[in-house]
């Protein structure tokens, strides 16, 4: 097994547990990937699908949204990654390591989870407090694990604060 982001890195709605029938709730109000560590693999590159939506200055990325307990040796930086170009957007990615994928894509570190326990806690950046982060017609997440697995843990992580379809405009919009 490896590391890597469940359902091939597709963004999806945010789970919300079951309902009393036993039927799985979500919520349209924000989007999630689950990061699935496999406690073996000490170092990986994982990118998401695209996030198939414009952000706004009260977007935010979310790592770890219920803190789940992991190795305090784990070191992870989470990327915004993106483009206009369509041909560079077309290429693989989403789940796994994919090489030379980070060519054509605009780079920006946008949390940098090192040091003791840093993965254990839910962190909540806001994207237009981070420099160069803008958006652009084609957008995903790196996630590189630097030093040492998490531990055999499921991570979920969030992007939050999405501004509706009717409500962008040039003011909300980064």
């Amino acid at each position: 097994m490896a590391n890597l982001i469940e359902n091939g890195g597709k963004w999806g709605p945010i789970s919300e547990g079951t309902n009393t029938g036993g039927f799985p709730k979500s919520s349209y109000e924000g989007k999630q990937v689950v990061i699935d560590f496999d406690n073996t693999e000490a170092t990986s590159i994982m990118y998401t699908g695209l996030i198939e939506c414009p952000i706004s200055t009260e977007t935010e990325i979310v790592w770890n949204t219920e803190a789940v307990n992991c190795a305090d040796t784990a070191d992870i930086t989470v990327t915004w990654q993106g483009t206009d170009d369509p041909s560079v957007a077309a290429l693989t990615h989403g789940g796994r390591d994919v090489a030379a994928s980070d060519t054509g894509w605009t780079s920006v570190d946008v949390q940098d989870l090192t040091g003791s326990a840093a993965c254990d806690a839910r962190v909540a950046t806001n994207l237009s407090g981070v420099a160069n982060v803008v958006n652009k017609r084609y957008m995903r997440f790196k996630y590189t694990l630097a030093t040492a697995n998490p531990g055999d843990v499921d991570i979920t992580c969030r992007l939050i604060n999405l501004p509706a379809i009717g409500k962008i405009t040039h003011s909300v919009a980064l």
